[in-house]
């Protein structure tokens, strides 16, 4: 399991950041997160960037978890970043979700008025440059105010095809977080489950093994643990203190 050194940062826009840099403790054979970075939900004109704190390597892979809401008209248009890399969308199961399939393989509910959507995407073998890599993610048909928030995560090991299985499902109003059950078949993969739904007021705690990075803000969180081939999710990802309008979850493995 990875450990991380922490630090808390406002960006130069006065975006509130998180930034981890993570040690390098897992076998090199093994897929591992190098460096992350959560830029938190705030209200954006359409195009919402987030940087990494430090230069990527040449080859390893940028993944991307990006959130927002979804009042009826907001569509993800892009991924791009400052390296001209090409990202791909994690189809995650889509269709299996309250709002229907969307394009680019975002996963979306709507209830009370208003819903939330989540999304991953992945650039392989990337080409490093002598700044930190700043991703961008771009909605259109846009309404009103748009809020969104993105985590960015640096991935060394990944292969050019990464993604092995992945689900989503909607997240009824509760307090207990499910996902989908994924079975993986290699011996070395990055596991991560997320959760996104509508809430100022939330925490939650991961289950046991999983290491937990969250936005209080929406709220969307991402958990990750390395694993070998076996079955993954279900029902007792974790906790959460309140819901206030149900949201998605998602889960998927990389190798």
């Amino acid at each position: 399991m990875w450990r991380a050194a922490l630090a808390f940062v406002v960006t130069a826009c006065g975006r509130a950041s998180f930034d981890s840099v993570v040690s390098p403790d897992v076998p090199a054979e093994h897929i591992e997160i190098v460096q992350y970075r959560r830029c938190n939900y705030v209200s954006e004109p359409g195009s919402f960037p987030c940087a990494l704190s430090l230069p990527s390597t040449s080859g390893n892979a940028v993944l991307v978890h990006l959130y927002y809401n979804y009042p009826g008209l907001q569509v993800l248009d892009s991924v791009t970043d400052s390296g001209a890399n090409t990202y791909a969308y994690l189809d995650i199961g889509a269709a299996s979700c309250p709002g229907g399939s969307l394009p680019n393989g975002v996963c979306c509910t709507v209830s009370g008025g208003s819903g939330t959507c989540q999304g991953w995407a992945v650039a392989t073998r990337i080409a490093a440059a002598g700044s930190p890599i700043t991703v961008t993610v771009t909605l259109s048909q846009l309404t009103g105010n748009d809020t969104m928030g993105a985590e960015v995560f640096e991935v060394s090991g990944l292969a050019d095809l990464p993604l092995d299985q992945g689900a989503s499902q909607g997240l009824p109003a509760g307090t207990t977080i499910a996902t989908p059950t994924i079975t993986t078949s290699n011996d070395a993969e990055l596991i991560i489950a997320s959760v996104v739904f509508l809430t100022s007021s939330s925490t939650m705690t991961a289950a046991p093994g999983w290491m937990l990075d969250q936005d209080p803000g929406f709220f969307a969180a991402a958990e990750f643990q390395y694993g070998g081939a076996g079955s993954y999710g279900g029902s007792s990802m974790g906790t959460i203190t309140a819901m206030i309008h149900p949201g998605t979850t998602a889960i998927f493995a990389l190798r």
